[in-house]
């Protein structure tokens, strides 16, 4: 068991989230699988997943002494140059271009080579310093290992929250890919279905409608070839491996 307080520079932020760096090298398969077994407790209760964390609150989780060590550990941040585009970067935000093939966070396969360590490793040649258990710069949102675009990075915790809040109220965000795909794709439409994803396996598939989480999917004709077609895609939901579904 691993018990913690809520201080200032943790709260207000959902208890999935503050796990997820408190346990820092735990998979993210581990980390759910704890909140689906209820191994995760404030206060003495169970709390749901998007439950926001208040100053003063305590955390309790659920694991075995040799979890906790493995999982909790202080994380390096070693200086280095920043090896992707930078498309902006102020005091509150960082936008880059990640590149095709990178993680955004680890998984239980790779844990140090992703975009996540990489805009840490970028800041401190700045002379930003980090508290392992206090607010690390993070992504607002992910992109699939697969899939290249831009990703939004909080440098504060205030900021981090305002923009999770825009993108889960999608309030003026729209994810737009584009996807080249094989055949000749008629006209313009929309896939409406739900969908299910495996922890264990990270597989996701289409199930009936009302036994899985709800998948909007609208796409657009941008270019035609002789065997495939360039497609806008634009996700009004924002589920594991939507688009590749």
């Amino acid at each position: 068991m691993k018990q913690t307080e809520i201080q200032a520079i943790g709260a207000n932020q959902r208890i999935d989230k503050f796990v997820r760096k408190w346990l820092n090298e735990a998979p993210l398969s581990f980390i759910y699988r704890l909140f689906r077994k209820k191994d995760v407790k404030v206060n003495g209760h169970w709390v749901p997943i998007d439950y926001v964390v208040k100053v003063g609150d305590i955390v309790t989780v659920y694991i075995t002494d040799a979890q906790i060590e493995e999982f909790n550990q202080p994380k390096p941040i070693i200086p280095g140059a920043f090896p992707h585009q930078i498309i902006h970067e102020d005091d509150n935000c960082l936008i880059v271009n990640k590149p095709k093939g990178l993680l955004v966070h680890g998984d239980s396969g790779e844990k140090r080579l992703t975009l996540a360590n990489q805009v840490l490793s970028y800041l401190a040649t700045k002379g930003a310093t980090f508290d392992n258990g206090g607010y690390m710069p993070s992504p607002a949102h992910r992109l699939d290992r697969n899939t290249s675009g831009i990703v939004i990075f909080g440098k504060t915790l205030i900021a981090q929250q305002a923009l999770e809040k825009l993108f889960h109220d999608r309030a003026g965000i729209i994810k737009s890919y584009l996807a080249l795909v094989v055949g000749n794709v008629l006209k313009d439409g929309e896939i409406d279905m739900d969908l299910t994803k495996n922890s264990e396996t990270n597989v996701v598939k289409v199930v009936k409608r009302g036994t899985g989480m709800r998948a909007i999917t609208q796409y657009r004709i941008k270019e035609r070839f002789q065997d495939f077609t360039l497609l806008e895609v634009i996700i009004k939901t924002g589920r594991t491996h939507q688009i590749r579904v």
